[in-house]
C-alpha cells in the first residue's frame, strides 16, 4: 500500500470515492463546499493506493479557513476489499500526521453515527477498525457524544417566570465558563484543566465559542430574580433550528436537553490524543 497528499490531478478521484455504506461519510456535493470554503484542502486530503495504482481509501481533515493546519480528521474510509484495514488506516495516519507540519498533536478525529449504532454489527465493526487504527497513530481517548436539536414544531418549553435573561460581557462570560469548569462532567474541559489553570480554559473555551458559526449577539446569561447567574431564547426569536451536544456521561445535562423538547440525532465518538501534564 502507498499512502500519499492529494494534488488538483486528484479532485475527481476524490470526489468519485464511495463513502461507507453502514456508517455514511462526505458525498460530493459537501466535499466541493468544504474545498471550495477552504475547510478541507487537497494538501490535507490523503490517499491509499494499493500496488497497482488503484485508490482503495482516502482521509478527509478539516479545518476553519483561516487554519493553518487541520483541526480534525472528519472522513477515513478504505474499501472492505483492503485487508486488514486497522493496520492499514493505523499507517495512514502516522504518516498524514507526520506530513502536517508545524502540528504539535495529532488532530482529533470525530467519527458521526447513528443514534443506535451499537445494535447494529455491521456498524460496530466499522467503528472497531477505525478506532483501533487511531489508537495506532496515537488517538486513543475516547469520548461520546450526544447531538441534539430542536426545531419549530417539536415540544415548545415553558417561559420560565424564574429566570432572566440579559446580554454580558467578555469579563463575565471568562468568569461563568471558569466557574462552570468547578466540578464539570464535561469530558473536554476536564482533560483540559489537566494541562492548563481553569483562567487558561476559559479563555480557550470563549475563543473557541466566538470562532463557531452565529452571532457574539446572541449570548446571554440567565439569572434569577436575585441577579443571580443560572438559557430559552433563540425559540423565542424564531429560530429554525437550534442544536447542542453533551457527553453521554453527563446525565445531567442530557437530561435537561430532554426537558426542553431537544431530541437526538446522532452519535459523535471523539479520538484524541492522550493529555499529559
Amino acid at each position: 500500500m502507498h499512502f500519499r497528499p492529494a494534488t488538483a490531478r486528484d479532485l475527481e478521484t476524490l470526489l468519485a470515492f464511495p463513502v461507507d455504506p453502514v456508517i455514511g461519510g462526505i458525498g460530493p456535493d459537501r466535499l466541493r463546499e468544504e474545498l471550495a470554503a477552504g475547510q478541507m484542502r487537497l494538501p490535507w486530503s490523503w490517499l491509499v493506493l494499493d500496488d497497482e495504482g488503484v485508490v482503495v481509501g482516502r482521509a478527509l481533515w478539516w479545518g476553519r479557513s483561516d487554519s493553518v493546519t487541520p483541526l480534525a480528521l472528519d472522513c477515513l474510509h478504505l474499501l472492505e476489499r483492503v485487508d486488514d484495514r486497522a493496520a492499514v488506516a493505523g499507517h495512514l495516519l502516522q504518516q498524514a500526521h507526520a506530513g502536517f507540519t508545524a502540528v504539535r498533536h495529532p488532530p482529533e478525529y470525530q467519527l458521526t453515527l447513528p443514534t443506535h449504532w451499537r445494535r447494529d454489527p455491521a456498524a460496530v465493526d466499522a467503528v472497531s477498525w477505525r478506532v483501533a487504527a487511531a489508537a495506532l497513530a496515537g488517538l486513543s481517548e475516547q469520548t461520546e457524544r450526544l447531538q441534539y436539536e430542536w426545531i419549530p414544531g417539536d415540544q415548545h418549553p415553558t417561559s420560565s417566570q424564574r429566570l432572566r435573561f440579559r446580554a454580558g460581557d467578555e469579563q463575565e462570560f471568562l468568569a461563568l465558563f471558569e466557574q462552570a469548569a468547578v466540578g464539570t462532567l464535561d469530558v473536554t474541559t476536564r482533560r483540559a484543566l489537566v494541562v492548563m489553570d481553569p483562567a487558561a480554559q476559559a479563555r480557550d473555551d470563549y475563543n473557541f465559542y466566538l470562532n463557531c458559526p452565529g452571532e457574539r449577539a446572541w449570548w446571554r446569561v440567565a439569572t434569577a430574580p436575585d441577579g443571580e447567574p443560572v438559557i430559552r431564547l433563540h425559540a423565542d426569536a424564531g429560530a429554525e433550528r437550534v442544536t447542542a451536544t453533551t457527553d453521554v456521561i453527563n446525565v445531567p445535562m442530557a437530561a435537561a436537553f430532554d426537558r426542553a423538547g431537544f431530541r437526538v440525532t446522532e452519535t459523535r465518538l471523539m479520538l484524541e490524543g492522550r493529555t499529559t501534564g
